[in-house]
């Protein structure tokens, strides 16, 4: 990386140098010639390196099967392997590594403390510095204190992977078993018959990751989810604008807000002025159902008025309502004599006019 920085400058030095003929054809004095700052040059050059350093980060394929486009590990909750926290393992993955797991350990003899350190080399693909590759080995302290504890539990070479794995169910049909100690000399050789590099000095896998390594490789994805939620708080804090209905919506939470902050004098006080409120508003509502009906009635009687009479009383007429009072007959009679008199004046007009024109 350092290399390709440096080629990268001695091009961009290139190109900066102007041509002889330019030279020659520059009217500018040398002291007139300006320095470029030297601050945004250098992040300009060292852009690549950073790219390149944030590509080191995200997560790589290989242990487990990730999809694209990879990302850096996230905060996550695992159902296995939960001491990983921040991890480039999904639920998913964890399930996966806890099955296969479950398939090689349970039906056999396998003792507790053996079981534990081959869990804790089973969960090596979700700590978070071996999925970015900054651990690619294992420690040899680890492959040792595994050996330790699995020394005298039965080990046989698995059909299905090739590799040691403890007597159980998945390898139940294996005719030859011996203890870990009959297999391998040691801890360096155990790791290696699975498979894994050996590493004597960190950075290695020991099955633990430091607080701040964590919070180093997770920080973008922190960032990430914190930006999604100021965003959904954001939406909804526009949501609750729409629907308080302008600014109707807010002068009402205004003034709700200052009568619960009110003393209880004013809170009884505005207690009596809602209840006379709605009072009135009944009354008002009352006052006009019964003017309409009255109406409703008025025109029933006129309408037989205008078909022929009929009986204006009961209530076996065209849409009667019921008895009808002397008023309401009185006032239909009015207004039909009204329309009859209108008629007749207008009748009055057309032959007015006929005979003018005629004329």
């Amino acid at each position: 990386m350092i290399k390709a920085c440096q080629e990268q400058w001695r091009r961009r030095r290139r190109r900066q140098q102007p041509s002889p003929a330019s030279a020659l054809l520059s009217t500018r004095p040398a002291a007139a010639l300006q320095v470029p700052p030297l601050l945004p040059l250098l992040l300009l050059l060292l852009a690549p390196c950073q790219r390149a350093l944030a590509q080191e980060a995200l997560c790589q394929p290989g242990l487990i099967k990730l999809e694209e486009p990879r990302g850096p590990p996230a905060r996550v909750q695992l159902p296995f392997c939960k001491e990983f926290g921040c991890s480039c393992c999904a639920s998913r993955h964890a399930l996966s590594i806890a099955r296969a797991f479950s398939r090689t350990t349970d039906g056999g003899d396998t003792s507790d403390a053996c079981v534990a350190a081959l869990r804790l080399l089973a969960c090596r693909p979700c700590d978070p510095e071996v999925g970015v590759g900054s651990k690619p080995a294992v420690c040899l302290q680890t492959c040792d204190a595994t050996f330790d504890a699995c020394r005298e539990d039965f080990f046989t070479f698995s059909e299905s992977s090739g590799s040691l794995a403890p007597c159980g169910s998945e390898t139940a049909g294996a005719l030859v078993c011996s203890t870990l100690s009959q297999h391998v000399s040691g801890g360096r050789g155990y790791c290696e018959a699975m498979g894994w590099a050996v590493a004597e000095e960190q950075p290695c896998y020991n099955g633990s990751v430091s607080s701040e390594a964590a919070d180093q490789l997770c920080a973008a994805s922190d960032a990430a989810a914190e930006g999604r939620k100021q965003r959904q708080q954001q939406r909804r804090q526009r949501g609750r604008r729409r629907g308080g209905g302008g600014s109707g919506g807010a002068w009402a939470g205004s003034a709700l807000a200052w009568l619960a902050s009110s003393p209880a004098e004013v809170q009884r006080a505005a207690a009596g002025g809602a209840m006379l409120l709605a009072a009135g508003a009944l009354l008002l509502a009352t006052a006009l159902a019964g003017r309409l009906a009255a109406q409703q009635r008025r025109r029933a009687v006129f309408r037989r008025l205008r078909l022929g009479g009929g009986d204006t009383g009961g209530g076996g007429g065209g849409g009667g309502s019921g008895v009808v009072s002397a008023e309401d007959q009185r006032q239909a009679q009015l207004q039909a004599a009204r329309m009859r008199e209108a008629t007749a004046r207008a009748a009055v007009v057309r032959a007015a006019k006929a005979k003018a024109g005629k004329s």
